[in-house]
């Protein structure tokens, strides 16, 4: 008999906790493991496809809104209904995982696990959004049976100080087995060998910050032409973005390539990582380009948990007069390439081990880790 788990993300699109959540799905055992997957969005997102072919199962409910918890207490206990038993709830939606917690608590689901994923609240602060907070973050601490976070300012904030057990946003080390750069981005965007190429991957929203990748990428433009700057995601915010690399002249400098299924490619092409993000967890694909090998210039809102210690990452402050300094750092380009071996060994040794990961959740799934 399989152990029954229902995942609540909200949508499985390619942000940095369904990329976790879908390295974990690949590689554990699926004969033991049965996965249900809980959606806001009924359109397709990015993994449906992958999730239905390897046997998980997408259940549609509508957006649950603070408003209306009768409705979404409804629209839960529909999901039991059909579709459950369940013997595990795993919530990766932050302050919302009490409310979903305490649903999965009345209908005896045994297993509840919170799992922490940014070190804040991105919200704009209010009288009754902290009320919001502070009784989510109740609902959390008496209704899980487990908590995880991948960070430890992600669990502070979210539980509280409480006991938590962390746990690394892991990568599949093998999709970075390279130990040379690659041209293939470059021949598909029509890039010289000689120009260099900044990355930024990402959800075009407000934490991301994409209006200052594109302060720092001017000043660097009007230093030197020989760069190239590849933003690779989607997001409310991607027009508005657009219209302002427009507005800057530097369309001709700035790809937009959308979604990618591609990322371990994008970063064996990529010169310099880039990521000023004004909030974040741990993002899976930070670790990914030290995986590659890539340096990284990042905020120093980031969790210095992420850096391999393979002198790649070089974190910065946001002050509004920080961008020549920026500037500066990104076209600091090493000239010197680690190999593989090099690479994977700091992964492993810094605990980014995706089959450590995958032990520790099914032990958790099987109820054999210590609350």
């Amino acid at each position: 008999m399989k152990i029954k788990v229902l995942q609540y993300t909200g949508a499985m699109n390619r942000g940095g906790a369904e990329t976790l959540l879908m390295n974990l799905y690949r590689n554990i055992n699926r004969d033991k493991f049965e996965f249900n997957f809980i959606s806001h969005s009924k359109e397709k997102s990015d993994y449906d496809d992958e999730i239905i072919k390897l046997g998980g199962k997408i259940i549609y409910i509508d957006k649950p809104s603070i408003k209306d918890l009768k409705k979404f207490s409804r629209d839960f206990n529909n999901v039991i209904k059909k579709y459950g038993p369940y013997d595990v709830i795993h919530t990766h939606v932050q302050l919302f995982n009490g409310f979903v917690l305490k649903e999965a608590a009345k209908n005896n689901i045994k297993i509840r696990v919170s799992h922490a994923h940014l070190n804040g609240d991105y919200s704009k602060s209010s009288f009754s959004r902290k009320i919001y907070e502070v009784y989510s973050k109740y609902l959390i601490n008496k209704n899980s049976t487990y908590k995880i976070s991948c960070s430890y300012p992600s669990g502070e904030y979210l539980y509280n100080g409480d006991d938590f057990l962390l746990l690394n946003n892991a990568v599949d080390v093998k999709q970075f087995e390279f130990d040379n750069k690659c041209d293939a981005l470059k021949k598909e965007l029509k890039i010289s060998s000689c120009e260099k190429i900044i990355t930024h991957i990402g959800t075009f929203k407000e934490a991301k910050n994409h209006d200052f990748i594109v302060d720092v990428f001017k000043r660097i433009n009007e230093k030197d032409k020989s760069y190239k700057l590849i933003l690779v995601g989607r997001g409310q915010l991607e027009d508005k973005i657009k219209q302002k690399v427009i507005d800057n002249r530097l369309d001709e400098y700035v790809h937009f390539l959308g979604v990618r299924e591609d990322i371990p490619l994008i970063l064996q092409s990529t010169d310099v990582f880039f990521m000023p993000s004004i909030l974040e967890g741990l993002p899976v694909v930070l670790v990914e380009a030290q995986a590659a090998g890539v340096k990284c210039v990042i905020s120093d809102q980031i969790p210095n948990q992420c850096d391999m210690g393979l002198g790649l990452v070089k974190s910065l402050s946001l002050e509004k007069d920080s961008i020549e300094e920026w500037a500066e750092e990104v076209m600091n380009i090493p000239h010197d390439y680690l190999t593989f071996e090099k690479r994977k060994n700091a992964l492993l040794s810094n605990g980014f081990d995706l089959s450590r990961n995958i032990e520790v959740i099914s032990e958790i799934y099987e109820n054999k880790v210590g609350h």
